[in-house]
């Protein structure tokens, strides 16, 4: 059995930012500070690093790591409310219900997520995007989880393990992690697995060759050869 990690901006979906509305009013909400975050490089990046910049620019005197969770459950809440009433803001990358509807019927693959999104809010946008019937809820690596991307890698996996071998002490044949970003590529390379790189989100195939990936391709057009790279 194969696992296939997913990056979710960029990748699967777009959003056009809705997040820095929600981060913006939790952080306002639970610091009283004010902050710009369109200012910020969201790029690949984790939304535990993306906010724990933010505080740390914004000159936040208390313990990072303590308010995160309470952050993240209030960025959570607003972002929902603001995707509830802003549906036409998540849209899906082109190809991809078609990928996944053919990975779906095989049994041969299992997949999960690998994201810099919090956990809940990665399945709010799945779900907008009609594509949350694909991924088992919370199966995956998710920016609440560390805030470096890099270390999504092994909660990851072992979730994965957990839901898909029996027994879960088992290991995937191969591991293959699917982005948009240099930091994707840059993840499965630490952790000695595979690096698809699309030029779906913002670099095209001649940037993203730049950074090593294993293999690149345009888009999810082909998904006959994406799958033979999956396999």
């Amino acid at each position: 059995m194969n696992a296939v990690l997913f990056d979710i901006d960029g990748t699967l979906l777009t959003s056009h930012g809705a997040g820095r509305y929600a981060f913006e009013k939790a952080i306002l909400k639970l610091t009283g500070l004010s902050i710009d975050m369109e200012a910020l490089d969201w790029f690949g990046r984790t939304d535990y690093d993306i906010c724990a910049s933010a505080l740390e620019g914004a000159g936040y005197m208390g313990h990072i790591s303590k308010i995160m969770p309470a952050i993240f459950r209030s960025f959570t809440g607003y972002f929902d409310e603001y995707i509830s009433s802003h549906m036409d803001v998540v849209k899906t990358i082109q190809y991809v219900p078609d990928l996944l509807a053919s990975l779906e019927v095989r049994g041969d693959i299992c997949i999960g997520l690998l994201t810099g999104n919090v956990m809940e809010t990665a399945f709010i946008k799945l779900k907008a995007a009609g594509l949350d019937k694909f991924f088992p809820y919370g199966i995956g690596g998710f920016g609440s989880d560390a805030r470096s991307r890099n270390s999504l890698y092994k909660p990851a996996i072992e979730r994965l393990k957990k839901y898909y071998l029996n027994p879960p002490s088992e290991a995937f044949d191969r591991v293959i992690i699917i982005g948009d970003s240099p930091k994707d590529i840059e993840c499965a390379r630490v952790n000695g697995v595979f690096s698809l790189a699309v030029a779906t989100g913002r670099m095209n195939t001649e940037i993203l060759s730049g950074y090593g990936p294993d293999a690149i391709i345009d888009n999810f057009k082909n998904i006959d050869n994406i799958i033979e790279l999956l396999v």
